[in-house]
C-alpha cells in the first residue's frame, strides 16, 4: 500500500478521536506528538475496517468494484477514502452509546482530578459546596455548570446562597451576605431558572484555594444562633 494513501485514514482517525466522547476529552490533554500517535492508531483500525468492507463489497458486487477501478485507477484509493469517511461519520452513532456526561466522569476518575470529581458529584447530586478563593472570598452555593476538563480555560458557574470571607489570621469563615431571603422573595415573581441565571457567579478555577461540600445543619452546629455573627436560618 503506498504511503500517501495513509493520509486520509490518519485524518479520519484524528476526526474520530477528537469527536468521539470516549476519547475527545483525553486527546485535548495530549501533547502534539502523543495526539498524532493516538490518531494514527485510530487511523490504522479505520484502514483495516475499510479494507475489509471494500473486500466484502468487491466479492458481493463485482460490477461495482469494476466500475470503481475503471474511473478511479489508483491502488487502495477506495480503502483510503472509505477509512476517512468512517472517521468523519462514525463518531456520531458511537456517541449515542457513550454519553458526554459518562465520558467526562470516566475521564475525571482516570486522571484522579479530585477537584473535578468533587464539583461533578456536587452537580450530579445537587449538593452545596463551599469555595474559597485566593483573595479570601468564600462562595457557598450550588454548582450549575462544571468546567469542561478538556480545555485550558476553566470556569465554573455557581448559584450562591452565602458569600463571605476568611479571616487572614484565624481563617475563620465570616458570612456577610445571605441570598436565601432574596431568592424567597424573587422566586415568587420570577421563574426559578431566571433567578439562577440572574444571580449566578462565574468563578475561574485557577483562583480556587479550597473546595468542599457544605452542609447547613453542620454549619449551624458549629455556629449556633447568638454565638456567631450569622446563622444559616437567616436574620
Amino acid at each position: 500500500m503506498p504511503f500517501n494513501v495513509l493520509l486520509l485514514p490518519l485524518l479520519g482517525g484524528f476526526i474520530l478521536v477528537t469527536r468521539w466522547n470516549h476519547t475527545r476529552f483525553r486527546t485535548k490533554r495530549y501533547s502534539g506528538e502523543r495526539l498524532i500517535f493516538f490518531a494514527a492508531i485510530a487511523g490504522v483500525f479505520l484502514a483495516i475496517l475499510a479494507f475489509l468492507l471494500v473486500r466484502i463489497t468487491a466479492w458481493m458486487w463485482p460490477e461495482l468494484n469494476f466500475t470503481w477501478q475503471r474511473y478511479v485507477p489508483f491502488e487502495y484509493a477506495g480503502t483510503s477514502l472509505l477509512a476517512f469517511l468512517l472517521g468523519l461519520l462514525l463518531w456520531r452513532p458511537l456517541n449515542r452509546w457513550s454519553p458526554r456526561a459518562n465520558a467526562v466522569r470516566s475521564m475525571i476518575e482516570q486522571w484522579n482530578d479530585f477537584l473535578e470529581m468533587l464539583l461533578q458529584e456536587a452537580l450530579d447530586k445537587t449538593l452545596m459546596v463551599s469555595i474559597s478563593l485566593k483573595n479570601g472570598e468564600v462562595y457557598i452555593g450550588f454548582i450549575t455548570s462544571n468546567y469542561d476538563p478538556s480545555y485550558d480555560r476553566k470556569y465554573i458557574r455557581l448559584w450562591p446562597i452565602l458569600i463571605g470571607y476568611r479571616n487572614k489570621d484565624t481563617q475563620e469563615l465570616a458570612v456577610t451576605t445571605n441570598y436565601a431571603n432574596v431568592y424567597a422573595e424573587t422566586v415568587s415573581s420570577s421563574a426559578k431558572s431566571s433567578v439562577v441565571d440572574r444571580f449566578q457567579v462565574i468563578v475561574p478555577v485557577g483562583e480556587l484555594q479550597t473546595a468542599s461540600f457544605f452542609d447547613p445543619k453542620t454549619y449551624d452546629l458549629f455556629n449556633p444562633p447568638g454565638e456567631s455573627d450569622f446563622a444559616w436560618r437567616g436574620r
